[in-house]
């Protein structure tokens, strides 16, 4: 009996997106919104060209020992695919700062 192993199909589905959205943003040594929830959302992007690291989460009790991920001055931060639709909170050890963020739907 012979055996037979037919090939997989794969399906390249690209995420397409036609607008692009800069998001303004405040950022201190309190948890703030840094981007709101969108269920269009179809990429994201932070760069942080403060001279303060940023420390970015998911849950609003983002803290600077408790968060997902951290952008250090000049970081570039890019979210993978599938992409999160909710929204992120930042925080900052010291003093105050803004990041550049853009939303792509």
């Amino acid at each position: 009996m012979p055996i037979s192993n037919p090939s997989p199909t794969f399906s390249n589905t690209e995420t397409v997106s036609n607008q692009a959205q800069q998001i303004s943003n405040s950022l201190s040594t309190t948890a703030s919104v840094l981007v709101a929830s969108n269920s269009n959302r179809k990429g994201l992007t932070f760069f942080n060209s403060s001279d303060k690291t940023i420390y970015v989460d998911f849950s609003n009790s983002v803290t600077t020992s408790d968060y997902a991920f951290k952008l250090a001055p000049d970081a570039y931060y890019e979210m993978p695919q599938p992409i999160y639709t909710g929204a992120f909170h930042a925080i900052l050890s010291t003093g105050t700062a803004s990041i550049e963020v853009r939303e792509f739907s």
